[in-house]
């Protein structure tokens, strides 16, 4: 188990450490922490470190004068191999290195309850997946075309890390050093936070450095490692309540136990939670209309017929500037009037304003949750070399929240059918059907609709197991396997149309019903029948002749005749998702030779992975469950050229890392079909496979010039292959027809389509693979210098680091482009429109293609000071991260859009201060977080490099809120602690977001927040 010895605040690993907690001192009583594989003076100077930090705690007053070329503490428990360091395979890690260390104290001090809380209160990260933050039309979870990247089931109980804003998909999480299975079902393959119990976490271990020369593609952006409590004798219980202002709870009760004998241990946690979700009317969430606040702006007029109304309504459109986009005129509805029964002609009906809309604003905001995880940790020594070790993880959550019931019912009505009075095509050009939204009011109130929940079950298990064999200092071999998977899925009835059209030559109309779903058995076998059921039974309401079994939209009350609204009820199944990871691991770790610095260690060896996705969003596109295989090899050496011992100028200390590893990724996926048939017609899939290798070397330099200074230098560089949506597609080579309008390069004459002016022309349209398409790739540099001073200013440590990535070959679509270039630009680019001698684009090829990517650059500047009085001790720490450049590039270098300062961006600065005062048996700590003014532009668009509708764009005001907690050591046995969350309960800054009053990604809408928590030793 390591230890670092470094508490008040947030600790950095091997540059910093500070006297432990008086709720600690007396655990360290005894202990002499040794470094593993260290040299003779490295083990006695750490031995007279932690003798002297333990004396610290217990004589109030006394100097904590730190030593110099300190090393991570690790308490080495007899029967445990495992060693863990974030960011290397050594067994003496990497000192070039600088990482953020948060320990099981610090993370109580914190007042959070659960790793999203924990990691929202990072400076680096960019709250952009989690909570209520997943609805929103604009997001990590939305694809570029405004399609969702999974189904808002799968996204229920979702919650992510995104370092520096690089993507949660460029940040890895690790547990215990090891991958685990993605979030269920989601391509970028970044992990579910929500599937790891705090209370099992020993510390969290932090890079914002990539980190692919060490654990391959996904480490662009950075790592979090996440260390489970281990080697634990002893039981401890805890409990803990949390109430806040907006009426969400959180309930939790945890039992960590283990037991020891001399060549092993035995060690499991146990937890449950409940969550209640966050009430809406006390956020000040009570309407969906911000007009008034606009001076009248019908585009802050949120509310939307969508949400249906009774009787039922027919949405005309919103009129926009075709120049500007800007909306010129709100949305309309055509409804019945009052007192009208029956089928209605188009003559009947009245046109409304918003006014008659329903301003639905749901009663919760995120999901009820019941949790239930554990964790188990094995390690047991066969013979003094040889020992075996394993871990486990498994958690399993329900998420339930308020059916779409209540969001209104839109149903589409065929030509023809009783109550429908529109013509084929009478509502919208796109579409034959007749779209009318109902709310079910009547049928609520009077019982024969009881209303519903949605729900899913999301379970994530993570098992690791080893065997290691120690050669002595020259090498020791460990062989790891881990197996992960995660799963998804909803469950309960829900109200709605699950019936499209389709054109059907054979039907005597032209068209019949349709779903997707049950064309392609997407629909799992169990609950197929009672779905085929609700769709034929809706079919029929949506297209019959028959006033009785039609369904009228138009009614007042569930007398109104026509289909009852049950017809309409169906077992709601968007997704069975899940994601699994398979990986084998040989490692060699040892020494190889001393050097006059120090010994040199090294580590070397190879792993295989095999990753596996069930969605059926990607099956649909990439082919039926695609999975991806990686082989690599890896290397790394530490060489200390400067040590203990030496006194040169300026030169007291000097080591360098070198590592190096080979990744070899493969997948296979759908190009095609056979005489391209589309699957929906029986087509059988052409599969095809794609390779991609990539050598990713890291270098690392470590210089001391003083005693008190440390430089640190790293530069990696790492890489991620193409995604199967990226490569593969059931649709390749399908050929449809597109329109070309305003091509300035050909003018029309007989080719010109009817009723276009001599604007547009008809091309073939192509769904074309790109065999050009490359892989993201990243270089990163990251240089630090710390200052740990003594004498006088013992305890001060002042750090300042630089962090620059650039990502290169980023995959983009079409789509993107719109974002930077003019249309008129990307009808010059042939990869996309090929033209004839004439001037005449050929066809259209709908492929993906690499842009430049991203700049990213920023200063974290850190300083804290530890001392003593007679009134205990202190240690104030302020971190300030200054985010200088945060850029998306497109084709050229000018083609540039800056991302700070906005709401989907990145902040321009964060601030994080905190104050720890520990006398006595009590442990007070203050934390102050402050965010910055930034630029709401949600609703403003960038095209052809410019952004859209400026008269949009408002600025939201700074936010700064304090949290408190206070921990008192009772007895030997027993802890409690109260913390407090935005104890001033400053409200959140008024800014439109959707629906929403406010930016939940960077407000945590629970308001103010107290958290009691009790915890007791046996």
């Amino acid at each position: 188990m390591v230890a670092y010895l470094a508490t008040g605040g947030v600790a950095v690993a091997q540059t910093s450490a500070s006297a432990p907690s008086s709720n600690q001192a007396e655990s360290l009583k005894g202990v002499v922490p040794v470094p593993q594989n260290s040299d003779a003076a490295d083990e006695e100077e750490a031995r007279r470190n932690a003798e002297a930090q333990a004396a610290a705690t217990e004589q109030p007053g006394a100097t904590n004068e730190l030593r110099r070329f300190e090393t991570p503490v690790i308490v080495q428990t007899k029967g445990s191999d495992d060693i863990l360091v974030t960011g290397s395979r050594l067994r003496d890690g990497d000192k070039t290195q600088r990482l953020t260390v948060i320990d099981a104290k610090e993370i109580r001090d914190r007042g959070v309850t659960t790793v999203e809380e924990l990691i929202r209160t990072l400076p680096q990260n960019v709250a952009t997946i989690g909570a209520v933050t997943n609805d929103r039309s604009r997001g990590q979870l939305t694809s570029m075309s405004g399609r969702p990247v999974v189904s808002p089931v799968g996204a229920l109980g979702v919650s992510a890390a995104n370092l520096g804003g690089v993507g949660a998909g460029n940040t890895l999480v690790l547990v215990n050093g090891r991958r685990i299975a993605g979030a269920a079902g989601i391509e970028q393959g970044f992990v579910n936070l929500n599937g790891i119990p705090l209370t099992a976490i020993e510390r969290v271990e932090i890079s914002n450095g990539g980190q692919s020369a060490i654990y391959g593609a996904d480490a662009m952006g950075g790592v979090i490692n996440f260390i489970l409590k281990k080697n634990y004798v002893g039981t401890t219980i805890s409990a803990s309540r949390k109430e806040t202002s907006s009426g969400a709870r959180d309930t939790r009760i945890s039992v960590y136990t283990g037991r020891g004998w001399g060549s092993g241990n035995l060690s499991a946690s146990v937890e449950f939670g409940a969550i209640e979700p966050v009430v809406n009317a006390r956020t000040g969430y009570v309407t969906n209309n911000y007009a008034p606040r606009f001076g009248g702006d019908s585009n802050y007029d949120k509310r939307s017929f969508s949400s249906g109304t009774e009787p039922g309504t027919a949405i005309q459109p919103a009129v926009f500037d075709p120049r500007t986009g800007q909306q010129v005129s709100p949305q309309t509805g055509l409804t019945v009037p009052a007192g009208f029964t029956g089928a209605p002609k188009r003559s009947d009906l009245i046109q409304v304003g918003l006014n008659s809309s329903r301003d639905f604003v749901p009663e919760f905001a995120g999901p009820r949750t019941r949790t239930v995880s554990g964790t188990l940790t094995f390690d047991q020594k066969i013979t003094d070399r040889l020992s075996i070790f394993a871990t486990g993880l498994y958690s399993r959550s329900k998420n339930t929240q308020a059916s779409g019931l209540f969001r209104g019912l839109s149903v589409s009505l065929a030509p023809g059918q009783y109550y429908n009075p529109f013509a084929a095509f009478g509502l919208s050009s796109f579409s034959w059907a007749s779209q009318v939204n109902y709310f079910p009011k009547s049928e609520i109130e009077d019982g024969s609709l009881v209303p519903a929940e949605i729900a899913n079950t999301s379970a994530s298990w993570n098992v690791n197991g080893g065997i290691s064999y120690d050669f002595g200092k020259a090498a020791k071999l460990q062989l790891v396997y881990t197996k992960s998977e995660s799963s998804t899925q909803g469950s309960g009835d829900e109200i709605g149309s699950i019936v499209g059209f389709s054109t059907d030559a054979k039907s005597p109309t032209g068209y019949s019903c349709y779903s997707f779903l049950l064309a392609n058995n997407r629909i799992p076998a169990n609950q197929r029948d009672a779905y085929q059921a609700a769709f034929d039974r809706q079919c029929r309401a949506l297209t019959s002749t028959d006033p009785n079994v039609a369904f009228n939209p138009w009614r007042r009350g569930a007398t109104g005749g026509g289909a009852d609204i049950r017809t309409f009820l169906y077992p709601y199944v968007v997704d069975d998702l899940g994601s699994k990871l398979d990986n084998i691991e040989a490692r060699l770790t040892g020494q190889l030779l001393a050097l006059p610095g120090g010994t040199v260690t090294y580590a070397a060896g190879a792993e295989y992975s095999r990753n596996g996705l069930k969605n059926t969003a990607v099956s649909n596109l990439a082919g039926p469950d695609p999975v991806t295989e990686r082989r690599a090899a890896f290397a790394e050496v530490n060489l200390p050229i400067l040590g203990r011992g030496y006194d040169l100028p300026l030169a007291k200390r000097l080591i360098f890392n070198m590592a190096l590893r080979r990744d070899i990724t493969s997948s296979n996926g759908a190009i095609g079909t056979v005489n391209n048939v589309p699957v929906d017609n029986g087509g059988q899939i052409i599969y095809g496979k794609n390779e991609f290798s990539r050598t990713t070397p890291a270098w690392g330099l470590l210089w001391s010039p003083t005693n008190t200074i440390d430089v640190r230098a790293k530069f990696t560089r790492g890489f991620k292959a193409p995604p199967p949506t990226q490569l593969y597609s059931v649709n390749g080579g399908r050929i449809t027809q597109t329109t070309i309008t305003d091509d300035p390069y050909y003018k029309c004459t007989t080719d010109c389509l009817r009723f276009s002016n001599g604007r547009s022309y008809a091309v073939p349209q192509v769904n074309a693979a790109n065999p050009d398409l490359r892989p993201e790739r990243s270089r990163q540099q990251i240089y630090s210098i710390s200052w740990l001073p003594s004498g006088a200013l013992s305890g001060l440590n002042v750090a300042v680091t630089y962090n620059r990535n650039r990502i290169r070959d980023q995959f983009g679509t079409i789509q993107d482009l719109g974002t930077f270039l003019p249309q008129v630009e990307i009808l010059k680019m042939p990869l996309f429109y090929p033209r004839a001698a004439n001037g005449k684009v050929t066809q259209f090829n709908f492929v993906r293609y690499n842009i430049i990517g991203s700049n990213y650059e920023s200063m974290t500047y850190e300083a804290s000071y530890l001392f003593n009085t007679d009134v205990g001790s202190f240690q104030p720490k302020i971190v300030y991260v200054d985010n200088m450049v945060a850029e998306t590039i497109a084709l050229r270098e000018d083609q540039k859009i800056d991302q700070r300062g906005r709401i989907l961006g990145v902040d321009r600065y964060k601030v994080v201060g905190s104050l720890q005062w520990n006398i006595d048996k009590v442990s007070t700590n203050l934390f102050v977080y402050h965010t910055p003014s930034y630029l709401n532009d949600y609703m403003s668009f960038f095209a052809a490099g410019q952004q859209r509708n400026p008269e949009l764009i408002t600025r939201v005001k700074p936010l700064t809120t304090v949290d408190l907690s206070v921990s008192w050591v009772v007895s030997d046995r027993l802890n409690l602690q109260l913390a407090g969350r935005n104890i001033l309960k400053a409200d959140a800054p008024f800014t439109v977001v959707d629906s929403l009053p406010y930016d939940t990604a960077r407000y945590n809408i629970e308001g103010r927040s107290v958290v009691l928590t009790a915890r007791a030793n046996f």
